[in-house]
C-alpha cells in the first residue's frame, strides 16, 4: 500500500467516526484493528479520552489494595493465595504488606511481631 493510499484510508476513517461510527465497526471496515483506529481518531480529534476508564482502573487497583491488606490481616493464607484470590501478583502483595508495615500497621504473623 502506498503512501497516498494510507492517507486516504486514514481520512475515510477519520470521516467514518466524525460520522458516528463504532470503533469496532470502522476497524472491520477498513480491516483494521480497533486500537488502530482509536490512535487515528484520537491523533485527528475525532474522538476523545474518555477519562471513565482511567477512573475505574484506579478504582481497581484501590479495590485490590484494601483486599489485599484485609486478607493479610485476617487469614492465614500466603501471599501467593492471596494473589491469585485478587487476581494480582504476589508481588503486589508483598508490596502492600510492606507499605502497610511502613506506615506503622502491624500484621500479625508476617513482619516478624506477634500480638
Amino acid at each position: 500500500m502506498t503512501h497516498a493510499e494510507r492517507h486516504e484510508r486514514r481520512e475515510a476513517v477519520v470521516s467514518s467516526l466524525r460520522a458516528g461510527q463504532e470503533e469496532a465497526d470502522v476497524a472491520a471496515q477498513f480491516g483494521l484493528c480497533e486500537k488502530y483506529v482509536r490512535l487515528i481518531g484520537l491523533f485527528t480529534g475525532a474522538l476523545k479520552l474518555k477519562a471513565t476508564k482511567l477512573h475505574n482502573k484506579r478504582s481497581r487497583k484501590r479495590g485490590h489494595t484494601v483486599a489485599a491488606l484485609a486478607a493479610l490481616l485476617n487469614t492465614d493464607d500466603s501471599q501467593s493465595e492471596i494473589a491469585c484470590k485478587l487476581n494480582v501478583t504476589r508481588q503486589r502483595v508483598n508490596q502492600i504488606m510492606l507499605e502497610a508495615t511502613a506506615a506503622g500497621i502491624v500484621i500479625p504473623g508476617r513482619n516478624g511481631k506477634q500480638t
